[in-house]
């Protein structure tokens, strides 16, 4: 753990730290325990042959970084020679578009009255996910202490689970309904979140894949593109490492650019 934080230079939480393991296992295991010394780029070539032919391509990038991290790192520690390991090895991830929920969208889950209570639960963490832009991991770690006030307006600011990075988001009077009425307790799996998240967009008429993400993508989408928030604003909202995270969510529209210019320049 002290080697992955020293390499990338922040935190990981468990759930992060034991993916790198699992990715590093496989490393160790496709190469046959092959000594260090003799790693060749050969070696790295076949990996992402493997790696490629069983992963989409944005998971197969994300994880081959992990491989460098692990491979640099015996290479800056003299454990595995510097012999162009990466050598005409070029791995770029293709950006997706990011996926939103309309303004129409989230209306449709915020009006629709669930007959199950377990929907119009999930139906209003939903609600309160977008109102906050946090990811699953922090929305369900909550707690009533975690709320801080400014004058007249109260927000909570502590690290994300995932990367111990801070974020601030600011817990307007619908998010602050919701965590009083289920007392701040938001105990739900992941994997039912997604589930029931899914079952409530095929209720009211939502064709997009409905996840937890989606909602976090909403969040970040409105703040920068509707509502004009600075990037960094919304990155530190958001608790990212890096403003290049944040520009994945940034797609204005023609006319919103167009509107800004003559704004700014008094046109």
């Amino acid at each position: 753990m002290k080697i992955i934080k020293k390499r990338l230079g922040v935190d990981l939480s468990d759930n992060v730290y034991r993916k790198y393991v699992r990715i590093m296992r496989y490393v160790i295991e496709f190469l046959k325990n092959k000594e260090c010394r003799d790693v060749t780029n050969s070696d790295m070539k076949n990996i992402v042959a493997d790696m490629r032919s069983r992963q989409q391509n944005s998971t197969f990038a994300n994880q081959w970084v992990i491989v460098k991290t692990f491979i640099t790192f015996g290479i800056n520690n003299n454990k595995i020679p510097d012999n162009n390991l990466f050598a005409t090895i070029k791995v770029v991830k293709r950006p997706k578009p990011v996926e939103y929920l309309t303004s129409e969208e989230v209306e449709k889950i915020r009006n629709t009255k669930f007959e199950s209570e377990r929907l119009q639960r999930v139906a209003d963490f939903a609600i309160l996910e977008i109102n906050l832009g946090l990811a699953y991991c922090d929305l369900v770690d909550i707690k009533r202490e975690d709320i801080q006030q400014h004058k007249d307006t109260l927000f909570i600011k502590k690290k994300r689970q995932k990367t111990n990075i801070e974020f601030l988001s600011v817990v307007n009077d619908e998010a602050l309904a919701i965590l009083e009425k289920y007392n701040y307790n938001i105990d739900i799996s992941n994997a039912c979140y997604n589930r029931y998240l899914k079952e409530i967009g095929g209720i009211v008429g939502i064709e997009k894949h409905m996840h937890s993400h989606l909602l976090r993508h909403t969040f970040a989408h409105y703040q920068l593109n509707e509502r004009h928030l600075n990037i960094s604003t919304v990155s530190k909202m958001l608790g990212h490492t890096n403003l290049k995270q944040t520009q994945h969510y940034c797609r204005k529209h023609t006319s919103t650019i167009v509107e800004e210019f003559l704004q700014a320049n008094n046109m």
